[in-house]
Formats: structure tokens, sequence, C-alpha cells
């Protein structure tokens, strides 16, 4: 039968009508029971036809607007597809364009007018000459309404069964059919094949009605059918439910042989191998199988068994030259769904008298990803035993695979590579074959082993699978809903398309991942019901492509007014003795029209409201009488009721609490410090007292860590409150005194108390040293530090750091205690010098703490006295001033200096000296004229801080 035939006859098989619905069949292909002998690939097989969707529904208002048109989308895997397309079912269904190129799409729309009320089906048949599975079938219905006529509705709108042949029937499904306004008695009937059924016949809205499939004997394949709905009066009547049966043929069993290779080797002259053994088996029900050989000395026994079962393996290698030889053991099964699998069996017959070849490794695998890297080339090394082998290599089994050098001489090497260049996913053997002249295992085999697998597709991510909106008639239509679209891998460009009639929108229609999904619905028009459709995800590439987000939109009918409340409970309290609590006012309220309301109080007679009724908007008052009341907490409510109101009676709670008044706690909190081995804390004290006239009668509580006295009493008293540190670690504990007062409208009453312990801490006096040195002078004296602790004492260690210049007294002590700490200024240079002390005591909180020491050695310094001099001379007088004396001194040792004066007119004597020593300052005034001279005295002292020292001297010279 020609391609072309066939189309025909698939298509013959799925037009049955046109009507209500279209019943299809697709027929599945019988699998093939024995794959080619050592195939090089995997079959190819032409590629599919992908539709989505699979079905449309238009529904549609007569008199209304024109539902928008949907899309279909074609795909398919490479290579492109031409593809027809045409619409059957009448001429108010049009698909265009009637040609294209997958990928592609289909508009499909529909011309309503002049159609009566109803429900219409059709179907839209896309056909590709190449395409394995053509044609595909997408169904249409389209629901013609008389929007003046009450509506009927089903939940769900649609339903699928799924069987698989020879396991259990589907389970039965339920329809509900409910109508707006009146109620309608109904019809029931089922169409499309007797494989659908319902269980009744007739009823009445609202109501339901069960449907059910009898799959026996029937085809692997999918099947549609009806369940029509029929009301008289109803303006969508009849009301097709689509009902779809997927059918799926019964799963073969599988053959299983394992190991799929068997390897022999035997030396001529010697012993012949042991017989090995397949293990078959299959899945599911047992298999009759049959085992043959292919190779005269080559033997699997039985012949005959069923699964599970064993086939062994032997061989006869009598007369067999040299060489390596192949056979096959062919294991097949009648009903097995990958029948039949062969064994491959190699046998290597070994000259002993002859060198023998090796090669390592034995066998070599290469793996590939189509669109990724060609694998690296692969090294074999070629050996002998005894006198080395003049060798040539060669590659067989398919021109992808090639070896360099194509000869050698042992021992040797050579590389494998392979070229997956227009090769497809698949599992590709061959060997290289290595022969030497008078080796006796010649030629020697090394199977090559290539496998090419798909480049992995991407997967669509679609989230949430599932949106719900819900819609009130005369009420806001529902925000969009945004469904995301990822990918799993590469970006990929995806189609979304809305399918539940013209309520339902899905934008963009186009978009790259990752993206999103705007979905929204159009209410308006729709009675109440609840209404189902898909929004449709599909991407070419993608290997989960497409992907079906169920949408449900619920319409509600206009509601009836509530009533509300303001406040929505009521409390009040009341004390012994004191005035009765005041009224209080509660507001009513309603939404739509306004209510007639009655109000009544229950709960006692202590409650009470008025006025009785009134409208809303409205208030009345409840009033609490305590009067006789013991003391406790009385419940009751007030419940208004209004005909008509959605949410009649509403109750308010009220309660009422008599108390004998508060009781009162001064401080409202307690704070206690305590350092580990010191004082306990000073006991705290708390008074009580009350609100009421009457005195209450308390006791008080605390946790373990505090103590209360007394432990009882009544108001107006007070009580001490005191803390137990024994065993308490450093910490803060909080704890609380409870006050229980029987009476009192707060007990019970707690006061808060918060215990501080911190460990002890160790402090010294002076918090730092510091030694001053000049050199030559007399050593720093020793200081005294102090050390002492809060709370209990602490044993400490002392330790110095820093240079042996620092020495302390003791390494050691207790709390309070002191350490004597001393510098040794021996051979110290001129400086500053920095130390350390470091005290550690077990259990302080600052240990261990650091007490800085500084030694500072300095040179001594050369002083004069005084400072400066000044002379005062006069011509006419003609007498020379005084000489005056100056006083040199140093601190440290004693220094030698010498003196020299900056001008001729100073003289000094002498002119070098000790200290302690002085010198004499004269003045020369022979030939000075009036006026004011300076001049000065420079003091050069070896080893002083200070040199060199100058002294200023003025001389005043007058006529």
């Amino acid at each position: 039968m020609q391609r072309g035939s066939i189309l025909l006859a698939k298509v013959a098989t799925v037009i049955l009508s046109v009507g209500i619905l279209f019943p299809q069949t697709f027929p599945t292909a019988a699998p093939s029971t024995v794959p080619p002998r050592n195939p090089t690939r995997r079959p190819r097989h032409s590629p599919n036809l992908t539709v989505s969707p699979t079905t449309f529904s238009f529904t549609y208002l007569i008199g209304g607007t024109i539902p928008a048109a949907q899309t279909i989308s074609v795909a398919s895997a490479a290579p492109a597809l031409s593809y027809t397309a045409s619409a059957s079912g009448g001429s108010w269904l049009t698909a265009l364009p009637v040609n294209g190129t997958t990928p592609g799409s289909i508009t499909v729309s529909i011309s309503p007018q002049g159609l009566e009320v109803g429900v219409y089906g059709g179907v839209v048949i896309i056909a590709a000459t190449d395409a394995d599975n053509s044609p595909q079938i997408v169904t249409v219905n389209l629901t013609a309404i008389d929007p003046a006529a009450p509506q009927l509705t089903a939940a769900p709108s649609s339903l699928a069964f799924n069987y698989t042949i020879g396991d259990t029937a589907p389970a039965v499904q339920s329809v509900s059919i409910a109508s707006d306004g009146a109620a309608f008695a109904n019809t029931v009937s089922a169409s499309g094949g007797s494989w659908l059924a319902v269980a009744s016949s007739s009823g009445a809205t609202p109501g339901s009605v069960d449907v059910s499939v009898d799959a026996t004997g029937m085809a692997a394949g999918s099947y549609t059918g009806s369940v029509s709905i029929a009301a008289a009066g109803a303006g969508n009547t009849p009301l097709a439910v689509s009902v779809r049966l997927s059918v799926a043929a019964a799963a073969l069993p599988n053959l299983t042989v394992s190991p799929t290779t068997l390897s022999f080797n035997y030396q001529i002259g010697g012993t012949i191998p042991a017989a090995q053994t397949i293990s078959v088996a299959s899945s599911g029900t047992a298999l009759s199988y049959t085992a043959s050989a292919g190779s005269s000395w080559l033997t699997a026994l039985p012949v005959n068994g069923t699964t599970p079962g064993t086939v062994s393996v032997s061989i006869s290698p009598q007369g067999l030259a040299a060489g390596v030889y192949s056979g096959d053991v062919i294991v097949a099964a009648t009903g097995a769904g990958n029948s039949a699998q062969i064994v491959t069996v190699s046998v290597t017959v070994i000259d002993p008298a002859a060198p023998q070849l090796t090669a390592a490794p034995s066998s070599l695998t290469f793996n590939y990803a189509l669109g990724g890297t060609t694998p690296a080339a692969q090294s074999v090394s070629i050996g002998s035993s005894g006198a080395a082998l003049s060798y040539t290599a060669s590659a067989s089994g398919g021109t992808w695979l090639a070896v360099t050098p194509t000869s050698g001489t042992t021992v040797g090497s050579v590389s494998v590579s392979v070229n997956t260049m227009g090769l497809a996913a698949g599992i590709y053997t061959a060997s290289v074959s290595i022969a030497a002249a008078g080796a006796g295992n010649t030629p020697l085999i090394v199977p090559v082993s290539l496998n090419i697998t798909g480049a992995s597709l991407s997967n669509l991510t679609v989230s949430p699978l599932t949106l719900s909106f819900t819609y009130q008639i005369g009420g806001t239509t529902p925000a969009a809903q945004t469904v995301s679209v990822a990918s799993g891998g590469p970006a990929l460009t995806y189609t979304a398309s809305a399918s539940g009639d013209a309520w339902l929108t899905a934008l963009p229609v186009y978009n790259t991942t990752p993206g999103s999904v705007s979905v929204s619905v159009s209410p308006q028009g729709l009675a109440a019901g609840v209404y189902s459709g898909d929004v449709i995800v599909a991407a070419v590439g993608a290997g989960n492509s497409p992907q079906v987000v169920s949408v449900y939109l619920t319409v509600t009918g206009s509601p009836a007014p509530t009533l509300s409340a303001a406040p929505a409970s009521l409390s009040f309290n009341y004390q012994a003795g004191g005035p009765a609590p005041a009224g209080q006012a509660l507001s009513m309220f309603s939404t739509g029209s306004v209510l007639r309301f009655t109000v009544s109080a229950s709960g006692g007679a202590w409650l009470a409201v008025t006025p009785a009724s009134g409208v809303t908007p409205g208030s009345v008052g409840v009033y609490a009488n305590p009067s006789g009341l013991a003391v406790g907490t009385y419940s009751g409510s007030v419940s208004i009721a209004a005909a008509g109101a959605g949410n009649a009676p509403l109750t308010v709670p009220v309660t009422l609490t008599v108390t004998l008044g508060d009781i009162g706690a001064t401080p409202a909190s307690l704070l206690f410090n305590y350092t580990v081995g010191g004082t306990a804390p000073v006991a705290q004290s708390v008074s009580f007292a009350s609100s009421g006239a009457a005195a209450l009668s308390y006791t008080v509580s605390a946790p373990t860590w505090l103590a209360v006295t007394p432990t009882s009493g009544t108001t107006p008293s007070s009580v001490g409150v005191s803390v137990n540190t024994t065993g308490l670690t450093a910490g803060t504990y909080n704890g609380s005194v409870t006050i229980t007062a029987a009476g009192a409208g707060n007990s019970p009453l707690a006061v808060a108390v918060s215990l501080v312990v911190v460990s002890p801490s160790i402090t010294t006096s002076p918090s730092s040293l510091t030694f001053n040195y000049t050199t030559g002078g007399t050593a720093p004296g020793t200081q005294s530090l102090a050390i002492v602790s809060t709370g209990s004492a602490l044993s400490y260690t002392v330790s110095a750091s820093g240079g042996a210049w620092l020495a302390i007294s003791s390494a050691s002590g207790t709390t309070p205690g002191n350490v004597n700490v001393s510098v040794n200024v021996t051979g110290l240079t001129a400086g500053n010098y920095n130390g350390s002390l470091t005290i550690a005591a077990t259990g302080a909180a600052n240990t261990p703490l650091t007490v800085p020491v500084t030694l500072t050695v300095s040179l001594p310094r050369i002083s004069a006295s005084p400072n400066s001099l000044t002379f005062t001379y006069s011509i006419s007088a003609g007498t020379a001033p005084a000489a005056q004396s100056v006083s040199l001194t140093s601190d440290g040792t004693a220094l030698s200096y010498t003196v020299s004066p900056s001008a001729t007119w100073l003289a000094v004597t002498p002119a070098s000296g000790t200290t302690p020593s002085s010198v004499s300052v004269s003045i020369n005034t022979t030939g000075l004229t009036a006026g004011t001279y300076t001049g000065t005295l420079t003091f050069t002292a070896t080893g002083a801080g200070n040199t060199p020292l100058t002294q200023r001297v003025t001389l005043t010279v007058t006529p």
C-alpha cells in the first residue's frame, strides 16, 4: 500500500462523524523482532510530528463577540517536515495556513453566526508525508449558548481515562451537574463508542453522574467521546463533557542475556577450555527461547529453554590454525520485545612454539556526545614473547576508525583514533588487527567500541502547574497570575497558548527562557459554576515539551448581605465595693442593603442590652450588673439576628470579671549583684498593697536561688527578698517573685528579679611603673606593686618580660599582696626600655593582668650658673668692669669640659676643667667704642647629653 493510501486510511479511522464528538484511534506499529547483526549504529526512524494542544474548546454567546482565534504549535525533530492542515466538521471551522514547515503554527478560528444553541464538534487534521505518526488530529468543540436562558454547568468540564492493555480497568469518575437560577430536569447520554457509559440517563440539578469506560478488546490508541447533558429551557443545552481514553499497548517482556561477550583461549595441543555459561532471563512473564551457534567450532546447549534458564557455551578448537576466531550465540524468543539477543564469542588459538603477540590494553572504548569534543586518541602497546617481531596494524569495521603507524617492530605502539563526523547516536563496533609473520597468535585482534549519545535536551520547568481563580458575579475581575518558565540548560524559545474558551488568556504568546506567562481570566457573562482550562507551554528542543498548567475558575452568584459588629467582643471589669462598670456601645453594620436587626443577651441576668432592635447602621448599649455576684469570671454573649443576612445570627462574646481589687508591688523589679567569693548581696524589700477596699491575703513563691520571708501575708505589708549564692557560677540569673492573691483581678502578679554573678577580678596599684636613670648616677630605687582582688582572696603568679634589666622580688602570692620591682642598669646605654609584669590568678575574670614597666636611661647634663652675664664699661671712667664667676656642675658623673669665648673682648680663665668647678669671665676694654656688644661662651663636655652648652654675655660701653 502506498503512503498516500495509508494516510487516507488513517484519516478514515479518525473522522467517523461531524457533530458532537469525533472518536479517534491511532494504531501502534508492531516492534521489530530481530535487530540487524552486529550493527554499526542504531536504526534511524523518520521524525514524528508534535502538535500542541490536541484539543480546543470555544464558547459563543449568541449575538455576542466571536471568540478569539487559538493557535496550534506544530514541531518535529530534525529534519524539518512539510505539513498540511485542513479543517473538517462544518463551515464554522477554519484552520490557516493550509501549508507549513516545522516548526510552525496553525491559527484555528470559528464563524458561529447563524448557529443554533448546541454543541458542535470538528477536527483539524495535520499531515506530513515523511512523519511516522502522520496524521495528527486536534479536536475542536464549539458550544453555542443562549445568553438569556439559565445555563448548565458541569465540573469537571472534561474527563481523561488511561488504560494499559491487561491492567485493571480505570476507576469511575463523577461529573457534578448544576444550573444557575431554577433547577432543571436533565437527561444524560454518552456518545463516541460502546466503551463509554454513564450510570444514569436522567436527573435534576444540582446532581451528578458517574462516568465509566470499558476498554476490553480495544487496540492501543487514543479514543474520544463525550457525555451530553440536555435540559429543556437551558441556554447552553446540550452541554458536552469531553472524554478521552488513552489505551496503551501491553509492554512486551524483554530478554536479558548475561554476559553478552565470551572469550576463550586455546593453545594448540593443549587442554580444551571449559564451557562457559550464559544466563537467560526475561522481564514480566516467562518466555520460551531457542539458542543457536553460528560457527562449526562453537556449540550452545540446550537449544530450547524457558526463562529463567542457562545456556552452556563450549568450543571444539581442534584443527584450527593459530589466529583469532569470532562467532555468535543467538538467543531468540517469540513474543519478546527485544528478540533476538546476540552473545559474541571469540577464541584465540595460540601456537605455543612460536613467539606470541601481546597488546595492552586488550580492548578500547571511546565515548562521544553529539555536539561535544571528539574523544582523544588512545595508545596500544604491542609486544612479543621471544624474538622481536615485525608487525602490521590495520583498522576494520568502519571508516570512523584509524590507526597510525600501520607497521612497526615489537616492542612498539600504535595510536588509535576515531572520527565522529556525520555519525548518529548509536553503538559502533570495530577492531584493530595486529599481524606478524611467525607469531603464534597472528592476527591479534583489539576490539574497539564507540558509544555515541544524543545531545542532552533541555527540559522546561514550569511553575506553578495549577492556577485557581475565584469570581463573584458583579464583583471585581481576579488579578492575573504569573507562571514562571525556565529551562535546565541553554535558553529555549517557547510558545504559550490558552485552551479553555474565551475566558482564559495567556500572554505573551512567544518568549525565551527564563521568562514568564501572565495568565488572566475574563469571567464576565459566565454563569455560576466551575470552569477549567489549560495553558500549554511548548518549546521545540525541550525534552519534556509540552508542559500543561491546569487553570480553574470558580464563578459564584451575588452574595447575600453580611452583618458585622464593632467591637467584635466586649469585656467588663468590676471591683467589689466599687461602682458598677459603665455600659458599652455595640455598633452594627451590613454590606449591601440596609438590614433590620434584633438583639438579645444570653449568659445570665447580669447581662442586658437595649434597645432590642434597630436597622443598620445602628448601635445598642450593652450593660453588666454585678450585684450579688461572687468573685470570678462570667461569660455571656450578645446575639444579632437579621432576616436576609448571609451570616445571621452574629454572636459577640461578652465577659465580666469580678474582683476584690488589684494587688500592687513596689518596686516592680529587683536587681542583685554578687562577686564569687565575696559577701552575699543585702536583702531587698518589696511592699504589697491592694487597690480595693478589702485587704487581700496573699502567698509568695520564688525559685531556689531566691528566698522570701515571710511567704504569706495580708495587704498592706512587705516581704524581704534575698539571694542564696551558694554554688552559683558567673552569669545572669533571671526569675521572679510570684504573688498570688485570691480575688485579685491581676493575680498572680510577678516581680522580676535579676541576679548578676561575676567572677572576682584582680587590680594593681599603681597600674604602671616608670624608672629613670642618668648614666653614672645612682641606680633607681625599688618600687612596690600592690596586688588586690574583689571577692575572695586569689592566689596569683607574677612574671617579668622585656629584658634582663627587669626583676621582681617574688613570683607568687595571695591577694592582698605586694611585689617589689627593681631594675638593673648595668651596661645599659641611653634610651627607653619597655617591659611588663604579668599577674595571673586562677578564678579571676580578668586574668592575666598586664602592668607596663618603662625604664628611661639618660646621659648626664652639664649646667652653667648663672645662665647669662652682663657687663657695663664707661670710657670716661676708664676702669674695666670686675670679672664675674660662672659655676659649672653636672648630674651623674663628673664631666671634663673646655670653654671658648666668641669675641676678642671676652676672656675666660681657666679654659678647661672638671665639674664641679668655676671659671672667671673678664672684659678686655682696649679699643672699644661706645655701644652694646654681645658674645657667647661655649662649654663643651664629652659624654654630656646637652653638649655644647652656650652662655650669652652682654657688654654695654658708654662714653
